[in-house]
């Protein structure tokens, strides 16, 4: 989820500024409105340098073990069989995730979907295989 830089007045007029994460910036405006008054200024911070991307990426590539993303199905289908809420389901399983290219993927789908985004629109996000 893109991070946004803000800056906003708080109730006692006092100028604050942080950093948020949201779907888009209509979607940080208003989270940010929940805390503060008046947002003065939102902007997406751009991602890393392309050098610091390259010193921190997996070697191997973005190819996901078709064993573990098949493991991972089934796993799904049963826990989810059992009424355990989509969202926790995610985290369950993530959290026992040894593939980690699928690990990381899970929990920001985890995340998306604890931020009210449904988890089909959460898997079609760029840059993710799900």
């Amino acid at each position: 989820m893109p991070q946004y830089k803000y800056s906003a007045l708080s109730r006692d007029g006092k100028k604050v500024s942080g950093l948020i994460e949201g779907f888009n910036e209509l979607d940080a405006a208003a989270k940010i409105k929940e805390m503060y008054t008046i947002v003065l200024q939102i902007n997406e911070v751009k991602e890393k340098n392309k050098i610091a991307s390259f010193l921190t990426a997996d070697v191997g590539g973005n190819k996901l073990d078709g064993k573990a993303f098949m493991l991972m199905c089934r796993q799904f289908s049963v826990i989810l069989k059992a009424g355990v809420p989509i969202r926790r389901t995610v985290e369950l399983i993530a959290d026992k995730m040894t593939d980690k290219p699928l690990r990381r993927i899970l929990e920001q789908v985890a995340k998306d979907v604890d931020g009210g985004r449904s988890l089909a629109a959460s898997g079609r996000q760029p840059g993710r295989i799900v």
